[in-house]
């Protein structure tokens, strides 16, 4: 097979692939872990599982258009994607939510207003001659973080056992914030005293810093200088 290498910035669209390799849309497409072929529109970070993105190139596309909607911070999102009508279900939340960067144990997809809870279901069970899909992706977290940055707040679905240091991974990612070795996020609870947070603790942690009971935990993130020792 032939194989080629290329280095793109991380912010780039899938768009940037096709007209850097002269890719045809009408023709071919570029699939992505073997069973499912992204929009054009789609930004390569949400593709990353390390630092490589594996594409295969293939002749036309594959045969179920599928359209995701979802309501995150009080915006509506979407994303499309091609895949087979032997796709599982469990598959498809799993795509949904790395393309909407989201964590995909707080979701749940749903057609026409009902749930597909059936993870070993395929398309083929839904509608085995659509061609053309429609799904919500819904949050079924009874517990969220509200997570304040530079005057902009943000909404993280959670639970008791969830770390805060995956709230942070998170918070960073949905703030569209690059780590950065000369600074550290640290997260502080907005309790009466306002305690900093660490992050090896849970959200179940956090729960025990405020009086009454808490479904919905109000949190500031900070961004530190770290000084370096010469």
């Amino acid at each position: 097979e032939n194989v080629v290498h290329q280095q793109l910035l991380v912010y780039a669209t899938l768009d940037t692939v096709y007209k850097t390799n002269s890719i045809d849309d009408e023709y071919q497409h570029l699939l992505c872990a073997n069973d499912f072929v992204p929009s054009r529109v789609t930004k390569l970070s949400t593709l990353q599982e390390n630092s490589t993105i594996r594409f295969t190139l293939i002749n036309g596309n594959l045969p179920v258009a599928v359209q995701v909607f979802t309501i995150l911070n009080d915006e509506e999102y979407s994303i499309e994607f091609h895949c087979k009508h032997e796709i599982t279900i469990e598959r498809l939340r799993q795509i949904a939510c790395k393309l909407l960067n989201v964590k995909s144990e707080f979701y749940q997809l749903t057609i026409d207003d009902v749930i597909l809870d059936d993870n070993e279901m395929s398309l083929d069970a839904i509608d085995p001659d659509s061609t053309n899909i429609q799904l919500h992706l819904v949050c079924k977290a009874v517990m969220n973080s509200l997570i304040t940055y530079e005057n902009k707040t943000i909404t993280l679905p959670c639970n008791k056992e969830t770390l805060v240091s995956s709230v942070l991974d998170q918070a960073c990612s949905s703030f569209c914030i690059t780590r950065e070795e000369t600074c550290v996020y640290t997260l502080y609870a907005l309790d009466a005293d306002q305690t900093q947070i660490d992050s090896a603790m849970t959200v179940n942690d956090i729960c025990g810093l405020f009086p009454e009971k808490q479904t919905k935990i109000p949190l500031l993130m900070k961004k530190n200088r770290v000084l370096k020792k010469h």
